[in-house]
């Protein structure tokens, strides 16, 4: 059994640090005019996000051909933000993250929108270790969300010398986009309302389970049995 973990709005908090620090890293590379509009960034990966920076900014000179030096410059404000201002695990991610790898037979990962030289950084500041989380597909290594899974998979099989089937992996996440991601690849998904979304919208979207938060982790647990 492999869990996949969502970051921004699942494990932690980020109370925008991310959001705040591409802005500034856009007004440091294209001026003070750049914005990061009304994006909804909830369940989209990084470069998608970057994609909506250039429609939004159109009236800059940015384009694709900035993706590498925002993305350095994104980096770079990101871990001073995160000095300024450190972020909080949400409630019962400790304990549960203790529980899931102390049993055998289950493996922990990370399923995240996040550049992949960004997520230590933000685990980090929450109080949890990256190492935690030996299996990992990260925002800027597939082209969807959803093409995300493969990435895990791969993962997987490099960790293990073994391959996972899709029915063997749960998707925990705060959005619609993380269930969608769950079930376009035959996987199943455990949503919880502790980001911008609802428990009713998430009991929309079809989540297998819908928590509102992490504290109690018997419905979780009950996927390993």
């Amino acid at each position: 059994m492999l869990f996949l973990f969502d970051i921004d709005g699942t494990l932690l908090a980020s109370q925008g640090t991310g959001s705040r620090a591409m802005k500034l890293a856009g007004q440091q590379i294209f001026g003070h005019d750049f914005s990061f509009g009304d994006i909804d960034s909830s369940g989209k990966i990084d470069p998608q996000i970057f994609g909506e920076l250039i429609a939004v900014n159109d009236h800059t000179n940015i384009s694709w051909n900035d993706h590498d030096i925002f993305q350095k410059v994104y980096l770079e404000i990101l871990v001073s933000e995160l000095k300024k201002k450190p972020i909080v695990a949400l409630p019962g991610v400790v304990s549960l993250l203790e529980t899931l790898r102390a049993m055998n037979g289950v493996s922990l990962g990370l399923l995240t929108g996040n550049y992949r030289a960004a997520a230590p950084h933000k685990l980090e500041s929450a109080g949890l270790n990256p190492l935690w989380f030996p299996v990992g597909a990260f925002g800027d290594e597939a082209s969807t969300r959803p093409g995300l899974i493969e990435v895990a998979r791969q993962r997987y099989l490099e960790l293990h010398d073994s391959e996972i089937e899709v029915g063997e992996i749960i998707v925990v996440g705060d959005t619609p986009r993380d269930v969608e991601c769950a079930h376009v690849n035959g996987c199943m998904a455990i949503a919880v309302a502790t980001g911008r979304w609802s428990r009713k919208s998430l009991e929309m979207a079809g989540a297998e389970v819908v928590l509102d938060d992490l504290r109690d982790p018997s419905p979780i647990l009950a996927f390993t049995k």
